[in-house]
């Protein structure tokens, strides 16, 4: 026999992400009603899961750090998610979008993967991509700087699975 346990929940368990972050938690529901804003730093392998939580401002993930997003919106001032080098993130089916610099900043040596999500309507790119980035079957678009050199940037959308490195 095995036993299943409810995953720690913001914000019933946890006031905010922010502090299930600081209690240790490496795994975390969040409400779908629930509404994040400020920094938030992830410096170990974490996962958030949601039925359409809203982050606004910017997620920050540390070297050596891996985290997990599935539905989440991230939107806000500022670029949306910054992978440092060392650090990887995996989003499915989450929303990047309306932010008021990148949406996404992958740093050299990063990596981040993207399936089914929407990176739109951020104020310059929709992806940084520095580091290596991939995504399938993932919108990115309508970004203020879309014609951008794929040496560069990934910004148009594609429905095939593809990495870059730059």
């Amino acid at each position: 026999a095995f036993l299943i346990q409810p995953l720690p929940t913001v914000p019933r368990d946890f006031p905010s992400l922010a502090a299930a972050l600081e209690a240790g938690a490496e795994k975390v529901a969040v409400l779908p009603w629930h509404t994040e804003a400020g920094q938030i730093q992830v410096v170990r392998n974490t996962q958030f899961i949601s039925r359409g939580c809203q982050i606004s401002g910017c997620i920050h993930v540390s070297p050596g750090a891996r985290l997990s997003l599935e539905n989440l919106r991230v939107t806000g001032p500022g670029s949306g998610i910054i992978l440092r080098p060392g650090s990887r993130a995996d989003l499915l089916c989450c929303k990047v979008e309306g932010n008021s610099f990148h949406g996404i900043i992958v740093e050299k040596g990063a990596t981040c993967d993207l399936y089914k999500c929407q990176v739109r309507n951020n104020a310059m790119r929709g992806v940084l991509a520095l580091g290596q980035f991939s995504q399938n079957d993932t919108d990115i678009s309508e970004n203020g700087i879309e014609e951008i050199p794929p040496s560069t940037c990934f910004s148009t959308r594609q429905s095939s699975s593809q990495r870059y490195s730059y």
